[in-house]
Parts: C-alpha cells; structure tokens; sequence
C-alpha cells in the first residue's frame, strides 16, 4: 500500500465575496473603429448600428466597420449626437451638425461664438428642425441656416416684490441644452438649469420643481419621467403631481451621463463609474470592472433592434453586453484556477469545483470561496458526493475520501482502484458507486474496491447508467458492464468521451470525432456542424428535455430531441461564453437547472432561463447594383430611385445586361458564419447554394422580364427576410415585332421580287427546253415514220405487188396494194394530229401492217389483236406508232429466222385506272438467237425502231409529267427451260395526254 502521507492544506483566501464575471465584447480600433472614445450610438431602419466616436463615424454591421470622416465631409470628427430622423442620420459635433442622406453629407455651424459649443439633440417639433446645444442653447435650421431660438419665460416672474416682468431666459445655464424630449404636443428641453418645455418655441416655462437638478439626460416612462443629473443622481419625476423622488442604489455622488428606457422596462444609466440597470426604481444589476466591464468611464447606452446592449465607453471602444445568460468565474472572482475541470453541488448547496493545477475549491451560497490544497495532486478529474457518508474525489493520483471538508483516506491501485489516474464515477446506491480510471473499472461496495474483468486495460472517461445497464465511455470504444466484465457495444471502437441519456431513453456518445446516438439498438452519427472544432465533443449533459453538448466550438444545446431534426443552439463568444474550448466532462447542472461547466478561462454557468429573443434573424440589404461591371447612374434607365437609393422599374437596353448585385448581411450578434443565398426569376429554377460571396453577378443576360431574389442565413439557420429587385432588360431592336416585321415584309417583297425573277427565267428556260424537247420530238416521230417506213419494208412490199401482178393474181395484187396504200396514209395522216392519234386508229395501224407482212410472207406468221370491251378505243388517245417497230422486231427478228415454225403474234391491251397496258408477244426464236442472227439476216439494214421509240418515251415523260414505262424485250421461257419467244410491254397513262 502505497502510503504518501497525503495532508489537506486549508487555505482560505478570500472570506469576502468575489463577484461573478460577465463576458463582454469589445469593438476597437483593431476591428475598424475610427477611434475608442465612443459617444453616441444609434440604429438604421436596415439594421446597421451607427456609432459616433470623436474620431469619426462608423457604420457597423457585425462584421467590419465602413467610417466616415471630414474627407467625406462630416463637419469635423468629433462626435457629440447621433438619430434618425425619416431615414436620415443627423450628427452633432463641437461646433455645429451634419447631415448623411443617401450617401450625401451636407455640414452646418453654429454661430461664430459657439464654434466650441456641442450638438446635443435634434429632433423634428411643429414641423421644424430644432438642434441642441450645450452652450449656445436652441437653434433651428431654416433658410439653410442654422438660426438660434430667444428663450423667453412663458410665466412672468416677480422680481423683488415688484410686479411681473418679461425676463429673456439667456442665462448660461439654460443655454446648456442635454436633451430634447416631446411630450404631450410639448418640447421638454434639459438643461444644466433644470427643466424647460414649450409649446410653441416662442415662450418657455420652467418646470420649477427641477430646477435645483443639473440634468444630463430626460428619459420618458409613460406618465413619469426618469431624469438624470450630474450631480443630484437618478429622479423620477411625476408630471402629473409635478413631484419627483430619488431613486434610490445609484450613489448620488456619480456624475450621471445618461438614461434609456429598453424594450423590457429596463432603465439603464450609465456614469462615469459603471453602468446602473434599474426596474421598478431598484437597482437590479451594477455593471462594472468587478464584474467584467472593461472600463467604468461609459458615455453612451444603446438598445439594438433585438434587444442587444451597446456601451459607449472612454477609450475601450464600442462594448456589447450579451446578457446575464452567461456568467463566469475565474482567478478574478478568487478562483485558485482558471482550469476547471469539474462542478458539483452537495446537499446543502455549496459547489465543489475541481481544477487542473491547483486542486479543489469549495463555493457556497454567498459565492465565497475556500481552496483546498492536495499535497499529493493537483488535478480533480471527478467527483461525486454523499455517498457512504463521504465525498469522492478522482484526482491524477488516487481516490480521495472526505468527510466534513477533511480528507478521510486516499485509496490506490493496490487498494482495487483500475489505476490511480481516477477519471469517472457513477452513484449505484447509497453505499455503493463505479469507479473508472487509467486501467478499466471497479467497484465499491461494502468499503471494498473490486476491479470488473476487461480484455485490455483502457481509460474509462465516463458512464451513463440506461435502465439496470451501465454504459462506460472509453479511450477503446463504448462498452456495457454485464455482471463482472466490460463488453465491447456493437463493435463502436471510437474513442468515447462523454455519455448522456435523455428522457426518450437513447444513450448519446460524445466522441472527437462527432456526437453518436444510440436508439433501439442501433447507432447513428448525429451530424449537425461541419466544423472540426464542433465535433470534437468534450461533455454531455442533458437536463430538462435539453442536451448540453460541450465541444471546441462552444455550447450546443439541443431540444425537441423526439423530432427527426432536434432543435439546435449554438452559444459563443457572442453570446457571453468566455472561452469557446470546453474541458472534459466539465459540466453538471444544479438544482436550479444551471449548467456550470469548464473552460480554459475560467468556469461558466449558464441558465437557460435567462435565454431572450435575441436569436433574431440576419438582416439583409441589396446595398448596390453594377451595371456592365460599372457603377451607372440610375435614373437614365428607370422611373426614378427609392428610398435605399435602388431604381424603380429598372429598364436596361440590350447593351447593358451584365448586372453585378452586392448584398450586405446584417447580423449584429452573430454575423460569423453568414452565407448568402439566391436566384433569378426569370432564369434559375431555384435557390442557389449557399455561399461566402455577397457579391451576384449575371452576364448576357437575355431580353425579359427578371426579379431577383436574394437572402441569407446565419450560422444558427435563421433566415433573413427575402429581398426582391424587379428589372427588365430590353428586347435588342433588330429582335422586336416591328423591327422584324418590316424585315419580313421587306424580305418578303425581294423574295417575291426574286421568285417572281426565277420563275420567269424557268419558264423561259422551260419554254426553251420544252421547244428542244418537241423539235426533237418531231425529229424522232419523223425518224419513226421513217421507221415504220423503211426502204425495205417499201421495196418488198412493191415486189410483193410486182410478184402478184406477174403471177396473174390480180385480187391478191389489189388487196395487197389497196392495204399498202391505206397503211401508207394513215402513217402520214397521223403526223397531222401532232402525233396522238386514238387507240383505234393505232390498232387499224398494227392490223393494215401486220397483214401486209402476214401476206409478203406468205403466211409464215399469225397475229391476234385482243382489245378488251371496256375500253373505249375512240376516246384513250396515245401516241402514233408507238407499236409498230416493237410488231416490226417480233417479225423479223423472232419469227422468220424459224422457217420450221409458223410464227404467232398477239397484242393484248389492259386499261386499270389511267393506264393502258399493252403487251406484244410473240413465239419466235428468242432474244439470244435473234441476236445472233441479227447481222446476217439484216445485211445493211440498221433497226432503229426500238431506239426511237425509247427516246419518245423519254421526250414524252418530260413534256406531259405523265407516266410511261417500257418493259423489255424480256425472252419467255417454257417450264423445260425451252425459249418460248420475246413479250414486250408497254404502259401509258392515257389521261390527259395533250
């Protein structure tokens, strides 16, 4: 047993009470602050906080400060007012007041002999603008000018018993204007004299109850009003009584500079000395270095639009005050250290804090402080209170028992603790409690520590008891205790810190890598910040239907933890916590639903009942448009400018569709993690990601009808309003209805003019070729007449006719000559008819010619001419001699060369529709031995019938747009593969011909 004689050290060092501390934040120079004197504040309608200093001006939005200066023409830099009167800012100085409206700042002084004087107020009364100054009493700016105000008394005053007298009020003090207050229809002026009013700014009243009271400031509240002095402190004064009492807890001795009344019926006072927050005329909060305050000189006070406090102060710069939701204690407030690694609260309600360094502490209710020094350690991982009578500390070396704020016995590893590092404990019962340290977990029951089987040794950083199953958080995962062993949960071998249950009865795991919750068995990442330092979890703690969740990033709370997506707040150095690193299992929540928790500066509480609206939405400003990457002067291309100075019914030419939107967020408690967000009606079909850039541009934007839609969201996921900026940019001219229609009509009219144009020179040229085509035409119908005429056909014929003439046999030689005769003349007769003659006449033709030949043959061939019923020979016009070198070709060709064979001939006609099909066939040698005995049966004599006739057909399709096909000569064969003779077939489209 190792026995280090541990000793407890008693050191009281401070009996007397150390405030607790709260958190303020600072704006300086180093953020922008034109200079750290600041001495008036006030807020715009968009939501920029405005900040008089004397040196400058500055515009804040959260983020940075835009500052205004002489150079761009303030009066001078020494600000003594700032307010808003319809949108515009007015600016007293030493010597006279600015003006900044819309962008455009216009300077006035006061007289000559109040070039030292300060502008303490301006405000609008009866419809005139009434400046105050401290010294030179009222002015007004009329005539652009500023032109002073005669006090005269509206009260005659009696003067040594003698009667009333008219008395000019231009004594110094009156002249020495704080304030300007409209009451009533009245205009209550304070001054280093008491109180005037008016009514008409021609003759004033004393409100001779105030007049013992240098004021510095009015404030109204309802009926009464709270007057601040310099001397005499905080009045309340009674209008309707005309009585007033000292309020009291504001030592009279402080030099008040100023009141306000907030949104929750606060009045706040701010002095020289601190910073006074009265309620029901008592002091319920002195703000002040004790507590935090960075300097007690204050010269200015402020509420923002959500409820957030501004001071001015002397030389700290603009400070913000977060609210009593955060308080924290460090060495400051007589903290040993600013390491704390551990709170809890015993049953009588002291709280015993353990640190890093300097071992352990004890606070009670008067938040007096006792430290207790270990000889052995000083680091305090844990603790855990009451239990067999004693209260158990887990430090760097041993367990800790005491007893009546004295160390009873230290216990080590040989006495059964899992190492002497002790970083966990967990109440069983009354008598009995887990122990986890360096290597694993015990347990203490009966004044006995045993240690529980584990497969390796491993630092157990917390337990969470679930039901009757006890869960431990490790540096090798998450196990469960099941009887005397640790088992591994689920295979989850993360490095496990923290474990909370909440009221649904799901374990949640802080890990560094990410909050982890287990539900019905099943583990899920809990993702809800993608920042490294959100995720490394340092603490959980869950109280109220609330998850606490200590990280690297601040506080997260979380609520509604029943909903898919638990409600989600995240608390920083905006809100009050003094470090945004927590320490390891650091926290506890007391009686009273207060979290305390540790940091690296300090030890924090925080009560959520404190919590305000203060977590507003962003605010956001389409603060500027850019127009082909230029600033433009609006008013060129709209109907004039509003009131943020952006163009109404912006119309752009074509030219100029290159647009560049600059946004402005405006959060001034949580700007840090801002994004915008947007998208173009008109163009995007929905809302862009979220993005860093405040800057939107569009290029080559089309012709239409545009708005633009735009906002932002902080890093809490509240969204700003949404801004809206119509536009339109112009259709080009050469794209408009009227611009395009005359170029279609003008169009149209070249077309017309140039179809007008070709279709006569088609027509000419297809007069032209239509006159080719029949003089070629007539040339082949000639050749075709010549054909069916060939000096053969003639010569036999006339020998046929000598030969029956010879041979006595005259009615052979008449038939044969009257027949030779008629076929002679119908071949002539038809190239009168333009060479369409009526299908009866061609076959009178086919039947005149084929008998000649049948008879100069002496009858070596028949013929059968087979015209169907249904067509009328009369009317179905085709062309003349269209047949008859075909009839020619079977005769001579087909036929004769066959002397063993009498020839057949037959000509078979069809009419289907419009076409008349003809076919000529005949039962001759063959197309292959008519080819072979072509030349010796011909001798000199050249077939051109079948030539022709395809080049008429070719003539006439061209002419007449009419069908008019040629098949063949096709050789017929018999089954056996035998020739059976030639078929040619012709077809006409008989309609319409000519």
């Amino acid at each position: 047993m190792r026995n280090a004689l541990l000793r407890l050290f008693f050191l009281l060092l401070c009996l007397s009470g150390q405030a607790q501390r709260y958190s303020f934040l600072s704006y300086n120079t180093v953020q922008g602050l034109p200079q750290s004197q600041v001495t008036a504040i006030t807020q715009d309608r968009h939501g920029y906080l405005w900040v008089g200093t004397l040196g400058g001006l500055a515009k804040f939005n959260g983020k940075e400060f835009h500052t205004y200066s002489t150079e761009e023409g303030l009066l001078n830099n020494r600000i003594s007012f700032l307010g808003f009167i319809d949108d515009v800012l007015w600016i007293g100085h030493e010597g006279g007041i600015s003006r900044l409206q819309n962008g455009v700042i216009r300077k006035w002084s006061f007289e000559v002999i109040d070039l030292m004087t300060n502008a303490t107020d301006v405000v609008r009364f009866k419809d005139r603008l009434i400046i105050a100054s401290n010294g030179g009493g009222l002015y007004e700016l009329r005539s652009d000018r500023l032109i002073r105000i005669a006090f005269k008394e509206e009260t005659p005053i009696a003067v040594g018993g003698t009667d009333p007298i008219d008395l000019e009020l231009h004594k110094e003090d009156d002249l020495r204007v704080r304030d300007l207050l409209i009451l009533n229809n009245e205009l209550w002026i304070g001054t280093r004299g008491g109180v005037l009013k008016t009514k008409d700014l021609k003759s004033f009243d004393h409100v001779r109850t105030l007049d013992p009271f240098n004021v510095s400031d009015l404030c109204d509240f309802g009926d009464d009003l709270y007057i601040s002095t310099y001397n005499d402190g905080l009045l309340r004064y009674s209008r309707n009584d005309d009585r007033f009492k000292v309020v009291e807890g504001i030592d009279a001795t402080f030099t008040l500079r100023g009141c306000l009344h907030d949104s929750k019926g606060n009045l706040w006072v701010n002095s020289p000395g601190g910073i006074f927050r009265v309620k029901d005329d008592k002091v319920t909060l002195r703000l002040d270095q004790s507590n935090g305050l960075l300097t007690e000189s204050i010269r200015s006070v402020f509420e923002d639009q959500q409820g957030n406090m501004w001071f001015g102060s002397d030389g700290k710069g603009l400070l913000r005050f977060p609210g009593e939701r955060f308080v924290f204690y460090n060495e400051s407030s007589g903290l040993s250290s600013d390491l704390i690694l551990n709170v809890n609260q015993d049953a009588t309600g002291n709280y015993w804090i353990g640190t890093f360094d300097k071992g352990l502490m004890m606070m009670d209710k008067s938040k007096r402080i006792k430290t207790f020094s270990l000889e052995n350690s000083g680091t305090i991982w844990t603790s855990l209170l009451n239990v067999d009578g004693l209260n158990w500390f887990g430090t760097g070396v041993g367990l800790v028992a005491m007893k009546d704020q004295r160390v009873k016995k230290v216990y080590y590893t040989e006495d059964g603790l899992p190492g002497d590092k002790v970083t966990a404990l967990l109440k069983i019962s009354g008598s009995s409690f887990y122990v986890g340290g360096s290597d694993g977990v015990s347990i203490y029951q009966n004044g006995i520590f045993k240690p529980l089987d584990i497969e390796e040794y491993t630092t157990v950083r917390d337990f969470c008891k679930i039901g009757n199953e006890v869960y431990c958080a490790t540096d090798n995962g998450l196990f469960i205790i099941r009887g005397k062993r640790l088992e591994l949960v689920q295979g989850f071998k993360k490095t496990a810190y923290s474990l909370a249950k909440d009221d649904l009865n799901s374990l949640w795991i802080g890990t560094q890598e990410g909050l982890f919750r287990l539900k019905e068995g099943k583990i899920i990442k809990v993702a809800f910040s993608k920042l490294a330092s959100s995720n490394y979890i340092n603490f959980l703690e869950f109280a109220d239907g609330r998850l606490f969740v200590g990280t690297n990033n601040g506080l997260f709370v979380f609520s509604a933890l029943d909903k898919e997506k638990p409600e989600i707040v995240n608390f920083g150095i905006a809100e009050g916590v003094v470090n945004l690193e927590t320490n390891l299992n650091s926290a506890f929540v007391d009686r009273k639903g207060r979290l305390w928790f540790g940091t690296a500066s300090g030890m924090v509480s925080y009560l959520p009942a404190q919590d305000g609206n203060d977590f507003s939405a962003p605010q956001l400003l389409l603060k500027n448009i850019l127009i082909n990457f230029q600033q433009t002067a609006y008013e060129k291309y709209s109907k004039g400018l509003d009131r943020n100075g952006l163009p109404i019914e912006l119309k752009l030419p074509y030219t100029k569709n290159n647009l560049s939107f600059e946004l402005d967020g405006i959060s001034l408690a949580n700007y840090p993690g801002i994004k915008f967000q947007y998208w173009l009606e008109g163009q995007d079909e929905s809302w862009s990601p979220l993005t860093n850039n405040n800057t939107i541009s569009y290029n080559g934007l089309a012709a239409g009808d545009y708005v633009l839609h735009a906002r932002c969201v902080d890093s809490r996921g509240r969204i700003s309003q949404e801004v809206e900026f119509a536009f339109t940019v112009k259709q080009a001219f050469y794209k408009t209805w009227w611009f395009i229609g005359g170029m279609l009509l003008i169009l149209g009219f070249l077309v017309l003019r140039i179809f007008r144009f070709r279709l006569k020179r088609e027509r000419e040229k297809n007069e032209k070729e239509n006159l080719e085509f029949r003089s070629r035409l007539l040339a082949l119908e000639q050749k075709s007449l010549n054909a069916s005429m060939n000096r053969h056909f003639i010569f036999n014929s006339l020998n046929s006719i000598q030969y029956f003439i010879n041979t006595q046999d005259r009615l052979s030689a008449n038939r044969f000559l009257t027949n030779f005769a008629k076929l002679i003349r119908k071949n002539l007769d038809s190239s009168d008819d333009g060479n369409l003659v009526p299908l009866s006449q061609e076959l009178e033709r086919l039947e005149l010619y084929m008998s000649l030949e049948s008879m100069r043959f002496k009858d070596r061939f028949e013929y059968k001419i087979n015209c169907p019923d249904n067509i009328d020979t009369e009317s179905v016009i085709i062309p003349a001699m269209m047949l008859q070198p075909f009839i020619e070709n079977s005769i001579i060709h087909g036929i004769l060369p066959n002397e063993e064979k009498k020839g057949l001939i037959t000509v078979d006609l069809d009419l289907k529709g419009d076409i008349l099909t003809i076919q000529v066939e005949d039962n001759g040698v063959g197309i292959d031995a008519s080819i072979k005995s072509k030349a010796d049966y011909d001798g000199d004599h050249r077939s051109q019938g079948m030539e022709i006739t395809t080049k008429r057909i070719e003539l006439l399709k061209k002419l007449t747009n009419r069908s008019f096909e040629l098949i063949g000569p096709v050789q017929i064969m018999e089954n056996d593969r035998s020739i059976k003779g030639t078929r040619v077939t012709l077809k006409f489209q008989v309609e319409n011909l000519d």
